[in-house]
């Protein structure tokens, strides 16, 4: 990497002890957390995975699979809003706003319950025929207020009442359509593109430093330190200072990587 490009934004080693750093933010604040209801639930199991997605990107860019990361990458973009759209969480004013402590009967808690049933109800599509399924299944119609098993949408967040049916809705409701233009559009060109994803892979090859390489770390420690900050604020935990200066240097880097992703 160039003396201008390590000015502006950080080496791949770097990456790396930032999501150590982070990595032990997670374990300090959520190993041993149980969660105290379905909300917690939701959000803390999609935390989890987003920290499982980071570190399969990490481990495949430092063996040289950076195409196999971008993939990793673009679902790692699909949980986030996902992540946000259960909790019904928006972005103002460089700030993440959501109820932090919504009623029962509130859309975030419907959006998690229906996460959390949706195992049974894809059991079930896949030819699960046991009474137990079918017990939940039946449950589950009760109580989201389906009459039938085909009453169901293909996805558990496709939404009829706010027009959401696809990846390009979802994007747009949780306020990421830029993102979805920009990030989300080049990392789906990778996974379909097949020649484009040779290319990238030659590209890179032995080299952690690309950009593409730490395009693709620093945009999963984002997420994770997003989907973290959320979801303390769910659980009632307070921020600690460190988490915060972390947070603020990710921030600082992403919109570095930005600029230096738009250049030649």
């Amino acid at each position: 990497m160039s003396e201008t490009e390590c000015k502006n934004n950080t080496s791949y080693d770097d990456l790396i002890k930032i999501g150590n750093q982070l990595a032990e933010i997670y374990r300090r604040e959520f190993n041993g957390y149980r969660p105290k209801n379905d909300l917690e639930l939701a959000g803390l199991s999609m935390l989890k995975r987003c920290v499982s997605q980071a570190r399969a990107i990490n481990l495949l860019i430092l063996n040289d699979f950076t195409a196999d990361a971008a993939i990793i990458a673009r679902s790692l973009m699909n949980l986030m809003w996902l992540f946000l759209f259960t909790l019904e969480v928006h972005r103002r004013n460089e700030k993440w706003e959501f109820e932090e402590n919504p009623l029962d009967d509130s859309v975030q808690f419907r959006r998690a319950r229906r996460y959390l049933d949706w195992l049974f109800v894809e059991e079930h599509r896949r030819g699960v025929t046991s009474e137990y399924n079918k017990s939940k299944v039946d449950e589950i119609l009760k109580k989201h207020g389906w009459i039938s098993i085909d009453d169901l949408p293909r996805h558990w967040w496709h939404e009829p009442s706010v027009k959401i049916n696809s990846i390009k809705r979802l994007a747009k409701y949780v306020g990421a359509e830029l993102q979805y233009e920009d990030d989300y559009s080049f990392l789906s060109s990778v996974e379909h593109g097949g020649m484009q994803s040779l290319a990238l892979m030659m590209e890179n090859f032995n080299n952690p430093d690309s950009k593409y390489n730490r395009y693709a770390q620093l945009k999963s420690l984002q997420f994770v330190g997003m989907m973290m900050d959320i979801t303390m604020g769910l659980s009632g935990k307070v921020k600690a200072e460190d988490f915060q200066t972390l947070s603020d240097r990710i921030d600082a880097l992403s919109a570095n990587m930005k600029k230096e992703m738009n250049s030649n």
